[in-house]
């Protein structure tokens, strides 16, 4: 238990502001929450019991005096002679709070590491810079840990506000938030020549680069994508990044072709010859027509001889 006797009566105003410096008195800067029996003795000795809490420490930024009277009572409680922890009656202590600085690119450097474990599905390596840099954080001298209490709605973009807080045995001591930039460098496919659109990808007109994707509008290959089967769907100058949007499956098909069409219903089996009425790949849903009946179906492309019938 904290010392409640007369200490916290005889902490005044005026205690609690800088003392007029005198030649007994002492000054010691804490670093954790409380002040400790280890923290008062001014013998420079040791003591079993050293870890026993005397009273909270004081804010950030503030100080307050102990004196004889005060400490006194409290090393008797626990079988302590005030002299032998270097106390006598003209004996005070000025107690502030041992500080850190967190600059502002360490800061940037734990802010990286934050949103990297709050986005872990990010691929590519997260890099970050300031908009507007952000001032230097005086925190006391304790680990501290720094979390993101909302993470971006929109993920992490270009420009963005991102809140944070900085936390010290699970209590928040400091709250703010940073305008940043921020980009992704991942590995992709960029063109060595101009692919003419309607044109097959093939993986040897394409080099692997390091790029920030972030920038791109749209969804990038990387050097494992499989290009087999897929055109441009748009002509892509040289040097330019390969996008899924830009891209699309080899038609097998094509408006006016005649295919067989297969009718599967249970042990019903049946085939027709239809004519082809929209541009197709595997997998895709096309109109086709009856050339006889002139009545227009939809069926999913097979290959480039079978429409299945819908």
């Amino acid at each position: 238990m904290y010392h409640q006797l007369a200490f916290l009566l005889a902490l005044t105003t005026s205690a609690l502001v800088a003392a007029t410096p005198s030649t007994a008195q002492r000054t010691i800067a804490v670093a954790a929450q409380q002040v400790y029996l280890a923290d008062i003795d001014l013998s420079g000795g040791s003591s079993d019991l050293a870890g026993i809490p005397f009273c909270e420490s004081p804010a950030l930024g503030q100080a307050f005096v102990l004196t004889f009277q005060q400490v006194s009572p409290f090393l008797g409680q626990n079988g302590i002679q005030p002299e032998t922890f270097g106390w006598t009656p003209q004996t005070t202590l000025r107690v502030t709070r041992k500080t850190q600085t967190i600059g502002s690119i360490e800061l940037l450097e734990h802010l990286e590491i934050a949103l990297a474990d709050t986005f872990p599905q990010l691929e590519g390596e997260l890099k970050l810079a300031y908009i507007r840099s952000h001032p230097s954080i005086q925190l006391p001298a304790q680990p501290f840990e720094l979390t993101i209490p909302r993470p971006p709605v929109n993920g992490i973009r270009s420009r963005f506000l991102l809140p944070f807080e900085l936390n010290i045995e699970d209590q928040c001591v400091f709250r703010s938030q940073a305008a940043l930039k921020a980009s992704v460098l991942r590995p992709i496919l960029v063109s060595d020549r101009r692919i003419n659109r309607g044109e097959a990808l093939d993986p040897g007109d394409f080099t692997v680069v390091e790029q920030d994707v972030l920038s791109l509008k749209g969804t990038p290959y990387g050097p494992e994508s499989d290009l087999t089967g897929l055109e441009s769907k748009t002509t892509l100058p040289a040097k330019r990044p390969l996008l899924q949007r830009n891209t699309g499956r080899i038609p097998v098909v094509d408006r006016g072709d005649l295919v067989q069409g297969v009718v599967r219903s249970g042990a019903i089996y049946i085939t027709m010859k239809v004519e082809i009425l929209d541009q197709g790949a595997p997998g895709d849903v096309v109109r086709v027509r009856n050339p006889k009946s002139k009545k227009q179906l939809k069926g999913i492309v097979q290959d480039d001889s079978t429409i299945q019938i819908l």
